[in-house]
């Protein structure tokens, strides 16, 4: 366990060291930040609108959406598995749990809306059924998970942008401004060369020091540890 941690600040020291001062450009936010869809049920282009929609709301008012699609819960309950979401992924800037969460289960046909631990005066219970019933499962039970998907996100969208008083872009075409620090850390940018530079240094200083710490002499015993498995989704930038 050591060594792993030991190994884990000499890797994140190499990312620091090279990405430091490195000029930042325009970067698209990733469908995958949004969408776990592991069912593999969800078009591309329901995963972009997804996106969108998610960036649009979480800007207006630090509310996102997310959506994770599976095969099946395995006996779970739907309540413990969207915990388990909930706990690995962080659904707001702050970590406040003000994300909501649409699970699909297809071989369960399981679908359903869970708020975060505090998004619950955003979208109550009532609302959650009446936008479930119309549109997340008519639609999934129908066959067609991408408007399930889309009209889903929209609606809850709308719903809480009216509780807040803000105004939520719905129609799939939302562009996050870039923020102050962003346009900071663009305006001490360094040359493609330094970076080079920069990254090889890092390396050999990662290697060897890997080298050293591999080469001691280890204490004979231990044991590995079996973690609980969570639901593997997707990392927020």
């Amino acid at each position: 366990m050591k060594r792993f941690k030991t190994f884990a600040a000499f890797a994140f020291a190499l990312v620091c060291l090279g990405t430091t001062g490195l000029k930042a450009e325009a970067a698209s936010a990733s469908a995958e930040a949004y969408v776990a869809d592991y069912a593999e049920i969800l078009s591309d282009d329901t995963k972009n609108y997804v996106m969108s929609v998610s960036m649009s709301l979480g800007d207006a008012c630090d509310t996102e959406i997310a959506i994770y699609t599976l095969n099946t819960l395995n006996g779970h309950s739907s309540e413990e598995f969207a915990a388990d979401v909930f706990e690995v992924w962080a659904m707001s800037s702050d970590n406040s749990d003000k994300g909501i969460l649409i699970i699909m289960a297809t071989e369960d046909e399981n679908y359903l809306i869970v708020p975060g631990a505090n998004a619950g005066d955003l979208l109550p219970a009532d609302a959650i059924k009446d936008i479930t019933d119309a549109h997340l499962i008519k639609n999934a039970k129908n066959g067609d998970f991408d408007l399930a998907a889309t009209e889903t996100t929209a609606e809850i969208a709308k719903y809480v942008a009216d509780k807040k008083g803000v105004t939520v872009d719905t129609s799939g075409n939302y562009v996050s401004a870039p923020n102050e620090q962003t346009e900071a850390n663009a305006s001490e940018g360094i040359s493609t060369k330094e970076f080079v530079i920069r990254m090889a240094a890092a390396s050999v200083f990662l290697i060897a020091s890997l080298i050293i710490i591999f080469t001691r002499q280890q204490p004979r015993g231990g044991s590995y540890t079996d973690f609980k498995r969570r639901p593997k989704g997707p990392k927020k930038k």
